[in-house]
């Protein structure tokens, strides 16, 4: 949980990654949410909270690009 997040940070504070970078990024982060969908934290599955996690992370981008 905490390297995804980690990953998602990073992206957000270094905007001019090369291409390759972001997509190495992109990929460990998909990677790291596959290999934990199934592990649970006190009954809650917290890897399955990824696509709200994103959709922030996106948001703040957009507001950050205009």
């Amino acid at each position: 949980m905490q390297l995804g997040n980690y990953v998602l940070n990073y992206l957000y504070n270094q905007p001019k990654l090369p291409q390759f970078v972001i997509q190495g990024l992109v990929s460990l982060f998909a990677r790291v949410t596959k290999l934990g969908w199934f592990d649970a934290e006190e009954e809650d599955f917290v890897f399955r909270d990824v696509i709200t996690d994103v959709s922030k992370f996106l948001q703040v981008v957009s507001l950050k690009a205009s």
